[in-house]
């Protein structure tokens, strides 16, 4: 994954992306991610989450699994890793096919996810 920072930051509906960063393959570190980074996803990348499965073509949002290991609840798993759900809400964030917002459970980060096509597009 290549990281790039981007010092003044780049507006986009309400929230200053500040860092780029490139997926290629499957991703959950969201703990090493600032609020407002760019997942700019290569076809095919699958992100886990604490949302339903939904492929977007570009894109596949898969729930997390419980590792055999944990003994915890499903829940403790989810919200110490601080993993995302997809945004819903029309008036903060529109889900698009090209795009989509995902915000953490427990810290309330933002993360723009979008197409490397679209990203190098517009």
């Amino acid at each position: 994954m290549k990281k790039i920072s981007i010092k003044t930051g780049i507006p986009y509906k309400g929230v200053r992306l500040r860092h780029l960063h490139y997926v290629e393959d499957s991703f959950w570190e969201y703990d090493s991610l600032p609020d407002g980074a760019i997942l700019v996803v290569k076809k095919g990348a699958r992100f886990y989450n604490i949302d339903r499965y939904r492929d977007l073509g570009w894109a596949v949002f898969e729930k997390a699994a419980l590792p055999d290991d944990w003994g915890g609840s499903f829940d403790d798993y989810l919200w110490e890793l601080d993993l995302p759900k997809l945004v819903r809400d029309s008036s903060a964030f529109a889900i698009s096919p090209r795009g989509v917002v995902l915000k953490t459970a427990r810290s309330g980060r933002r993360f723009l996810v979008i197409s490397e096509e679209a990203w190098e597009t517009q």
